[in-house]
């Protein structure tokens, strides 16, 4: 059992990302990691010994060759499960047994798991205690991975109860991780109580991350709750952008309270905060620009500025345009909305883009832009761009470094 220290205890709201199991180093325990090699022997021979009847030697060696051609489907998987069925217990498990002891069979994976997946559903109980008896061998991991969750979609507590009962770490971390996993749509926080027992790993990170948004959904302030509990900052970051970003399709404004408030400054704050925005300026772009007029001064509030004047000026530029001419002019950093917005134009109307650009009055930011959108503009109408550039508030030596490179480009070859 997991020292007290690295309890879930969703009741207290407590979680540290870096804990691991008493007494455990983090992957797989002394004599636990699998060692069987591939056997030197061709797969026709250990056939051959590995049955007494030539008709269970004839049948497994069908298994082995795999499902005639029109057998597939675009449901490959289903398909194998289905197919393995025809064949006696006896033939399915030496295959299974077969499989599980080399890597040169064609196709091995995909009809292991189908074997696997074939028992687990007729009998789960039987098909772990097959596989908890076995020695270290090839696809052990993967195996008890399948199993698990082949189970957990039947019987999710008997299921758990039976991968908490392996002895071995390395067996029983991919059976507990994918029965985490079967958890997370129907039970996220069943999810999370299994999660937080696996090794710190970079699985159990993305399916803590994976529980917590699906949490969220269903009650994104117990999930906000308990990730701003968690004992890890790393963690503690993770978890919040995971629940602000699922509950910014209901609730955007608190999702972004959440997020401005609870993560700390920085790129994992202003990811969360932009994705945030994204959503929310699709349907709202007023209401995503007055929250982030309350934001504290700094590269956050000018980034999310510039990236929900940008949504809203891809989706209506129209409209968008209306509203900087109107009460966008009270902005206090106009100038950045009007850069966003002349940047976002500019590929489809330049001409346009140019005349919002003229209305920067920050000299260095407007130069910027008029820099950036010559070269666009060059790029889509040489001629048209050229005449502007001449006729811009740009300074002549501005003017002639943007058009020099184009004049030399014209002159006639072998001049000098």
């Amino acid at each position: 059992m997991l020292g007290a220290a690295c309890a879930l205890g969703l009741a207290a709201f407590t979680l540290s990302f870096g804990c691991r199991r008493d007494g455990e180093a983090n992957g797989d325990a002394p004599g636990e990691r699998a060692t069987a090699s591939a056997p030197s022997q061709t797969p026709a021979k250990t056939i051959r010994g590995g049955l007494s009847s030539p008709a269970k030697t004839s049948e497994l060696e069908q298994i082995l060759k795999g499902p005639p051609s029109d057998a597939d489907s675009e449901n490959r998987s289903e398909a194998l499960v289905s197919w393995v069925k025809g064949f006696s217990e006896d033939a399915r498990k030496e295959a299974l047994r077969l499989l599980l002891s080399t890597n040169n069979i064609a196709g091995g994976t995909e009809l292991r798991n189908a074997l696997l997946a074939n028992w687990a559903a007729a009998d789960p109980a039987g098909a772990g205690a097959w596989l908890k008896s076995l020695p270290g061998s090839l696809g052990r991991r993967e195996a008890f991975r399948v199993l698990a969750t082949s189970w957990a979609d039947q019987d999710l507590d008997a299921a758990l109860a039976w991968a908490q009962e392996l002895g071995s770490s390395a067996d029983r971390e991919p059976a507990l991780a994918a029965i985490a996993y079967a958890a997370i749509s129907e039970d996220p926080v069943k999810s999370l109580e299994i999660g937080v027992e696996l090794e710190p790993t970079a699985t159990r990170e993305e399916l803590l991350t994976q529980a917590a948004a699906e949490w969220a959904v269903q009650d994104p302030s117990a999930a906000a709750d308990w990730a701003k509990r968690v004992d890890s900052a790393h963690g503690r970051a993770v978890l919040i952008a995971a629940v602000a970003a699922a509950w910014s399709e209901s609730d955007p404004e608190s999702a972004g309270r959440l997020a401005s408030q609870e993560l700390p400054s920085g790129r994992a704050q202003e990811d969360a905060v932009i994705g945030i925005l994204q959503r929310w300026a699709q349907s709202a772009p007023e209401a995503a620009l007055a929250w982030v007029g309350q934001f504290a001064d700094g590269d956050l509030k000018d980034t999310a500025l510039q990236a929900t004047i940008q949504i809203w000026a891809s989706q209506d530029p129209v409209v968008a345009g209306e509203w900087l001419n109107g009460a966008g002019t009270a902005l206090a950093k106009r100038d950045l909305a009007l850069s966003a917005y002349a940047e976002q134009i500019a590929t489809k109307d330049p001409q346009a883009a140019a005349a919002w650009v003229e209305k920067i009055e920050d000299q260095q930011l407007r130069e910027a832009r008029q820099e950036a959108l010559a070269s666009v503009w060059l790029g889509m109408d040489e001629e048209s761009a050229r005449k502007w550039v001449r006729s811009s508030s740009l300074s002549p030596q501005t003017k002639d470094r943007i058009l020099a490179p184009k004049e030399t480009d014209r002159a006639p070859k072998g001049s000098n």
